[in-house]
């Protein structure tokens, strides 16, 4: 597969699903990030592309080219790469502090519960928490991506310690609003009922604490790898066709942390993150990765927020695709890998920046890509302190 970046020119647009038409006062809203869906369709249509239009004989063939992503990259003030940012791993939990700009950051593992608890947790999953219990709240803003210096520590040996969360990443992509209007080329005035309002994600960054820095302007792109033959240059992305740069990356894929393999090959236990979102039937539980992988066990899961919904206009067929609830980007498994050692180095390879979505085409897609990390497979018993 070649690696490609996606450099926006503008804002881009990715709808979130409401309607947007002509109604007087309208908005349309992207979602915080692309689902690997969009530019899984904007590769295919570039792939399929000709001088006469869309060859409509090729639909077949297309979709079965494999794509892996989008991820989010930092790329210099000349264009080039400087660094991949990835979703942050939701069993990772950091805490307000008495000093504002400074975060304690906890492990989420699975734990047992002291006594008679008992939970709603299906398929005799165990639950997640740090331990000892904390009653501090949450950092009020954490950082939504990280950057891969700090993620692939977190992956080999998860350290509870304090943290600035702003050196940990980015809190997400900002946001630009542009209202538009419709002209009366005769007139040369506005016509009435046609005022509405876009928001758009914004790739460059010039603000540090709600204040414009353009001394320390950031500049972001899309990374998607596709094994499609497409050609490099300037092409729509999203709504409103806004203008982006395709362009082959001078990088590829990072490699697992030297001692993570030895690390979950030793212990036969492994945490599995998703890099982007996911798709299984049922729900939360991937049953092709448990298919594929005889002996494997799911004892936990942190999940972040809720399950996001998903769905779009089918071209082909001429109408809406059915909705689907996926499991967000950095959602963890914590995973016991049977086998002997040459079996879970294999898993360590097999699954490092692949798919484990249950249905082939959502693979192709590149829904549910997944990275790997260690622990030690300890449950223990839940400690509670008493505040009374």
């Amino acid at each position: 597969m070649k690696l490609w970046l996606v450099e926006p020119r503008d804002p881009l647009i990715f709808r979130d699903g409401k309607s947007f038409g002509a109604t007087p006062g309208a908005r349309a809203v992207t979602l915080p990030f692309p689902y690997p869906s969009t530019l899984a369709g904007a590769i295919r249509t570039r792939a399929g592309w000709t001088s006469r239009g869309f060859d409509t004989t090729r639909i077949e063939e297309l979709r079965h080219l494999a794509v892996r992503g989008p991820f989010l990259v930092e790329l210099t003030q000349e264009g080039a790469f400087k660094g991949w940012l990835f979703p942050a791993p939701a069993d990772a939990l950091l805490l307000k502090s008495k000093k504002g700009t400074i975060a304690r950051r906890l492990w989420l593992r699975p734990v047992r519960f002291p006594g008679e608890v008992q939970t709603e947790m299906p398929d005799d999953l165990l639950p997640v928490s740090a331990n000892p219990a904390v009653t501090e709240k949450p950092y009020p803003i954490p950082p939504k991506f990280w950057e891969w210096k700090h993620l692939q520590e977190w992956l080999l040996e998860p350290k509870e310690e304090n943290v600035f969360p702003d050196t940990l990443g980015i809190t997400g992509l900002s946001r630009e609003e542009r209202m538009h209007v419709s002209i009366d080329p005769d007139g040369e005035s506005a016509l009435e009922k046609h005022l509405f309002q876009t928001v758009g994600l914004n790739f460059v960054q010039a603000t540090k604490e709600g204040k414009v820095d353009f001394g320390n302007t950031r500049f972001f792109a899309l990374a998607v790898a596709t094994e499609a033959d497409i050609r490099p240059g300037i092409d729509f992305l999203g709504g409103e066709r806004r203008t982006v740069e395709w362009r082959l990356a001078e990088t590829t894929f990072p490699a697992p942390a030297a001692g993570l393999k030895e690390a979950i090959t030793k212990t036969g236990y492994a945490r599995l993150v998703l890099m982007t979102p996911g798709y299984f039937q049922q729900g939360y539980l991937p049953t092709w990765l448990k298919a594929e992988f005889t002996g494997l066990t799911i004892l936990a899961t942190a999940i972040p927020q809720r399950a996001q919904a998903i769905s779009g206009w089918d071209f082909e067929k001429s109408r809406p695709k059915p909705s689907r609830r996926l499991v967000p980007a950095g959602s963890v498994y914590f995973l016991k890998i049977g086998g002997a050692g040459k079996a879970r180095e294999d898993f360590v390879e097999r699954f490092w920046f692949e798919s484990i979505c249950d249905a082939e085409q959502d693979r192709l897609d590149g829904f549910g890509i997944s990275l790997l990390g260690a622990w030690d497979g300890r449950v223990n018993k839940l400690e509670v302190k008493d505040h009374a």
